[in-house]
């Protein structure tokens, strides 16, 4: 369970947020997954107006703009109109097929007709049990709809790593009317679970994505990481070079990377200046773990070294 009740946090670190997919959970999607879900969501919604699956060979046609990938609202909005005009849906028909549609889509992954394989991240949970045993408590924040991804982290992790009762206020997917990553309100959400105001010395977010993830995580105030095997990495500049270069890495952190010389890589992030209205780019430096013995080293040498002090302190005593 994330920060056990009644045991204190000592650490420097006061909490920690983490995307799901592919920073914490993987789906190996082959190249059919997308044309699967929609398949699979077809399937539902024909059923929800009493419609024979069979009626799908009518229409499978129009599925093929998704094998190449996953599209936006505005594709599957489309490929609901053309399904409903070629079924010659009625009003109320196609409105009940849509909304079933757009709930089954994202739950293929975790229905019984999923064939693909789906599995924790190498070291995730090694991760997730050292944040426990230190009682850091972390939150889970992914773009996914949410009621699927509840599902999919309760079926991943266990009661020990993180409860039920955890999981419904920990776990933040996305739902109508909030604002997905890149906007900083979902990660907000999640520290807010903790009771936490975020800042860039004491919490984090980690995530593997440039676009989403990293943005969302500077908005808010926290420290970023990101967490990704590409060759992104820069060497780490010493400590002059980074108060010259004046980017936006602060203390502790930027002691602790140009010792440690851990990677780290530039994230641009173009926001409308408040009083112009003119897109303004900042660029700032964040540190990266290529896995997640590379983000728990990071951990807990950020505990170990801002420890030392107090103990040598302790020592002198």
């Amino acid at each position: 369970m994330t920060a056990p009740h009644g045991q204190k946090n000592k650490t420097p670190i006061r909490a920690v947020g983490f995307d799901w997919d592919e920073t914490l959970f993987a789906i190996d999607r082959g190249k059919d997954f997308y044309m699967q879900s929609v398949t699979y969501g077809c399937k539902k919604a024909l059923e929800a107006i009493g419609r024979p699956p069979e009626t799908l060979e009518r229409f499978k046609g129009l599925f093929d703009v998704f094998t190449a990938g996953e599209k936006g609202a505005k594709e599957r909005d489309a490929l609901v109109d053309d399904a409903a005009a070629m079924l010659a849906l009625q009003p109320t028909e196609r409105e009940k097929f849509s909304a079933a549609f757009h709930y089954y889509y994202p739950h293929y992954r975790v229905s019984s007709d999923f064939t693909g394989k789906a599995h924790l991240i190498e070291g995730a949970i090694e991760t997730l049990r050292f944040l426990n045993d230190q009682h850091i408590p972390f939150f889970i924040a992914s773009n996914f709809d949410q009621n699927v991804l509840r599902i999919q982290v309760r079926q991943a992790l266990g009661e020990d790593i993180m409860s039920n009762n955890d999981i419904e206020k920990k776990v933040l997917g996305h739902v109508d009317g909030n604002q997905p990553k890149p906007a900083p309100d979902m990660v907000l959400r999640g520290f807010k679970s903790l009771g936490i105001t975020p800042d860039r010395h004491s919490t984090f977010f980690v995530g593997n994505s440039v676009i989403s993830d990293m943005p969302a995580a500077i908005r808010c105030g926290t420290m970023p990481i990101l967490f990704t095997d590409k060759e992104m990495a820069t060497k780490a500049p010493g400590q002059e070079e980074l108060e010259a270069r004046n980017f936006s890495l602060e203390e502790p952190l930027k002691t602790l990377i140009s010792r440690r010389n851990f990677d780290i890589t530039k994230v641009q992030i173009t926001e409308k200046g408040n009083k112009t209205g003119e897109k303004v780019t900042s660029t700032h430096m964040i540190p990266m773990a290529q896995d997640h013995a590379g983000l728990k080293e990071i951990f807990m040498r950020y505990i170990a070294d801002f420890r030392a002090p107090e103990s040598q302190g302790q020592a002198r005593a």
